[in-house]
């Protein structure tokens, strides 16, 4: 069975995770979706809001004020448009998933599914980790824009599904302590400690506040798939940093019952009631 298991492993096809798939000079787009109230910039932090996947033809956004205009009425918000993916290719048909909750490995994976159905699941995981490798892209972009222009000093970042993957990316990349909040909702991006740990080092001041859902059915099992078993996502699983005092993990499960119902007020009224301390 191990070198059946071998042979079929072998034979399906991989996708590089470590190959860009764009360059980063045209990785992103910053699109304004409302000006600032505020006289100046530096009175009020500008806000970007990053989407996981396209929303309709890409462009609407306004599912993203809800939750912004419970937190932070009067500031500017930016849309970080990136070339995500659609959602659809992220998923798995309901088959799969009903078998999911029995399968803990690669090896097991095959064992219930065969060939046939391993494939299946194969084909997503290559969706995942294309689009794994252009949020790396796309925060290295991010970043730079951040570093460089100063009206986004102390900005808030804020990232569903896969856009809180692009802000770990983002952190990662930033030298400076330009970033005042990262608000990360269902979180597509490992918990892993080792790679927070630089994060939380470098940006000590940053709060992060991280939007965790107990049913969230596609981190549980399209993304668990799509990592081949290897990550344990943020969207599920806390931060942890043994110093840093500022990274909030908070259950809005009776908010935000699926991975694509996060975005609305009622959420932003639940981080409103928990986090008003912490806006600038």
């Amino acid at each position: 069975m191990l070198s059946k298991l071998k042979a079929i492993k072998a034979a399906l096809p991989r996708v590089n995770p470590t190959q860009p798939t764009s360059d980063p000079s045209s990785a992103v787009e910053l699109h304004v979706i409302r000006e600032g109230k505020h006289k100046s910039a530096s009175s009020a932090a500008t806000v970007l809001v990053i989407n996981g996947f396209m929303s309709g033809k890409g462009c609407d956004v306004s599912d993203w004020l809800e939750v912004v205009d419970a937190l932070y009425p009067d500031h500017k918000v930016i849309h970080v448009k990136w070339k995500a993916g659609n959602l659809s290719d992220l998923l798995l048909d309901e088959g799969l998933v009903q078998l999911m909750p029995s399968v803990t490995t690669q090896d097991s994976l095959i064992k219930k599914l065969g060939v046939a159905g391993f494939s299946a699941i194969n084909k997503v995981s290559g969706h995942w980790r294309k689009a794994f490798a252009e949020t790396e892209v796309v925060g290295a972009a991010l970043a730079n824009l951040i570093e460089q222009d100063p009206e986004l000093d102390a900005c808030v970042l804020m990232g569903h599904s896969l856009g809180a993957r692009i802000i770990r990316h983002t952190m990662e990349r930033l030298t400076t302590n330009k970033v005042s909040q990262c608000y990360l909702l269902a979180g597509a991006v490992s918990s892993h400690s080792k790679l927070w740990k630089t994060i939380f080092d470098t940006h000590a001041d940053t709060v992060f506040i991280n939007c965790m859902s107990k049913t969230d059915s596609v981190l549980k099992y399209a993304y668990k798939a799509g990592t081949l078993f290897r990550e344990s996502p943020i969207g599920l699983h806390a931060l942890e940093h043994k110093s840093h005092t500022a990274i909030t993990n908070l259950d809005v499960t009776d908010v935000a019952s699926k991975h694509t119902k996060f975005k609305h007020k009622a959420l932003g009224e639940l981080l409103k009631k928990a986090f008003s301390d912490v806006k600038s």
